[in-house]
């Protein structure tokens, strides 16, 4: 299973989830269940984020790039940022739009949690 979180480095919502990305990146039970947190970088310049993430930590396992945000349109995506749930077959098994919060990490766990399950 992959999170995806899509982000830049000019979103300040993005700059308020950081926090929260990186406790999930650091997750033991997270990684003991090798839950992949992936980046995409959403109509911002790769240089930008790069730097954004060497500055603020990265999370990330891998980073892709969507300048044209063709990425974005497959995957539905109404602003940043927004953070996906994809099962190993490649359906997305949870959306959450907007930053991962207090208030919404507890969906974001239990949709992870059922994306597990046969």
């Amino acid at each position: 299973m992959t999170i995806v979180n899509v982000f830049a480095s000019w979103c300040l919502e993005c700059q308020e989830e950081q926090g929260a990305l990186m406790a999930l990146a650091s997750d033991r039970t997270l990684q003991r269940q090798g839950v992949k947190l992936a980046g995409i970088v959403y109509k911002d310049h790769p240089r930008n984020a790069l730097a954004y993430l060497a500055a603020n930590g990265n999370p990330f396992a891998q980073v892709g790039t969507d300048r044209s945000g063709r990425t974005g349109i497959d995957f539905g995506v109404y602003g940043v940022p927004e953070t996906y749930v994809i099962k190993g077959d490649g359906t997305i098994a949870y959306k959450l739009v907007g930053g991962i919060s207090d208030a919404s990490r507890p969906a974001l766990m239990a949709a992870i949690a059922e994306a597990e399950r046969p």
